[in-house]
Parts: C-alpha cells; sequence; structure tokens
C-alpha cells in the first residue's frame, strides 16, 4: 500500500513529497482467505436439500442470510426473508406460534441449541411441517456473534407418521371387533352344546 503527502502545500507542481509504502501481505492474504472460505460456504449451503439461514442474536424476525431452497420449501424467495421483517413469525401455524416462540426464548436464554419440528405456511397456503435446528456462533473470544441455523421439511415423514398411527388405529380396532365377535360365537357355542346335552328343555334354557 502506497500513500504520499506533498511537503509543501503551496500549489508548486514540482514541490517534493512523502511516499509511505506499507506491507499489506497478510491482511491481503487474510482477507482473500476470508472470502474463499465465505465462497465455499454459500457453495455448500446452496447445495444441502434444506435452507440454511443466519439472524441477529434474540430476533428470529430480521434475517441476514437466507439460502435460495427456502424459495422450493414455502414459496418465499429468500429476498422476500431478508427485505420483511416479521415474515417467520406470520409464516408459522398460528396452532404452534406460541410454542416455537418459547422455545426460541428459551433457547436464547440458555445459549443451547434449538431442535424444534413445527408447521409453517407456504405461499400456496399449503401446511408444511418443518425441523428446525439452530445454534449460536461465537467468537474467538467465547462471545457470541449471531445465530445460524437449517431448515429442513419433514411434511413426508409427518403423513407417514399419521398413516402408520392412523393405520394402528384401525388394526386396534378390527382386533378388538374380532375379539367381540368371537366371544359371541363362543357363546353360541355354549349354548348349542347346552341344549343339546340335555333331553329337557326347560332344564336346557
Amino acid at each position: 500500500r502506497l500513500s504520499a503527502m506533498p511537503l509543501r502545500q503551496d500549489g508548486a507542481g514540482d514541490s517534493p513529497g512523502v511516499v509511505v509504502a506499507s506491507d499489506v501481505t497478510r491482511f491481503v492474504s487474510s482477507r482473500v482467505e476470508s472470502e474463499e472460505v465465505e465462497a465455499r460456504y454459500h457453495s455448500l449451503a446452496q447445495q444441502l436439500p434444506g435452507a440454511t439461514y443466519v439472524h441477529p442474536l434474540g430476533d428470529r424476525d430480521v434475517f441476514t442470510y437466507m439460502s435460495q431452497q427456502v424459495g422450493t420449501m414455502l414459496g418465499f424467495r429468500a429476498q422476500d426473508w431478508l427485505g420483511e421483517p416479521g415474515l417467520f413469525s406470520r409464516l408459522v401455524h398460528e396452532d404452534d406460534r406460541e410454542r416455537v416462540h418459547a422455545e426460541l426464548r428459551r433457547a436464547t436464554e440458555s445459549a443451547m441449541p434449538l431442535n424444534s419440528e413445527y408447521r409453517m405456511l407456504g405461499r400456496d397456503g399449503t401446511v408444511i411441517w418443518v425441523r428446525d435446528y439452530a445454534a449460536t456462533v461465537r467468537g474467538s473470544d467465547g462471545e457470541p456473534l449471531y445465530v445460524q441455523g437449517y431448515l429442513q421439511d419433514v411434511t413426508s415423514e409427518h403423513e407417514m407418521r399419521s398413516e402408520r398411527d392412523r393405520l394402528r388405529a384401525e388394526a386396534r380396532t378390527a382386533t378388538s371387533e374380532a375379539a367381540h365377535r368371537q366371544r359371541r360365537l363362543d357363546l353360541l357355542a355354549r349354548a348349542s352344546v347346552a341344549l343339546t346335552a340335555s333331553l329337557e328343555r326347560g332344564a336346557a334354557l
């Protein structure tokens, strides 16, 4: 880095000056390395099946980064998340909103990772189940810097789970009905045996 300053301020074109040269190799190398690391991170984030995000500490309604996959998942582009504060709270299903906010508060207060599943609304009104994992990123001095997280669409898992629960409930109902029918058949069999075992009808009845 070169910096120069004239020795005289009288406007003379041939006035002498002082030129200082500074070695900034380490600074430039560090900046280039940082840019390369950031580029690799963004490249990796774009290849993940879910959406990665970054937001300030304790403020889930303001995002400083959101990967493009969120558009496929919820129908809202990454630019929407960066430019519309409060979009997250608006998209969380109203039946899950209070629970999710409470979990976020606990994670912030305890500085523990968040691991939660809840429903969100897509742009077309469909309900999407998401798994949300987030953790606080800290600096070299241990001070918290920001929150980094990952959203994954787990709707198919919940649908399979619901279908499995439905089939199990139907199986329990069918088993109960079969047992009831069998008890009735057993009763009829005992009655038949009792009626045919005695010649006196009144005693048999």
